[in-house]
């Protein structure tokens, strides 16, 4: 999943619209050395999305277990 994916959708665009008012009103305080933090979470949630949208508890040990 990508920007573009998460923003095809209504609470995608939200979330998205709330994370980069977020990191900007924190970016202000804290100075754009901390922007490639803001990158790498925003890459980290994007990737969790993905994997949570291609679960299948057929293929998972734990739920195995």
């Amino acid at each position: 999943m990508d920007r573009r994916a998460l923003d095809s959708t209504r609470a995608g665009k939200e979330a998205l619209a709330k994370l980069d008012e977020w990191s900007n009103s924190i970016l202000a305080l804290a100075g754009e050395q901390w922007k490639w933090r803001f990158r790498e979470l925003r890459n980290n949630i994007l990737n969790h999305c993905r994997e949570a949208m291609e679960y299948d508890p057929h293929w998972d040990i734990n739920e195995q277990a």
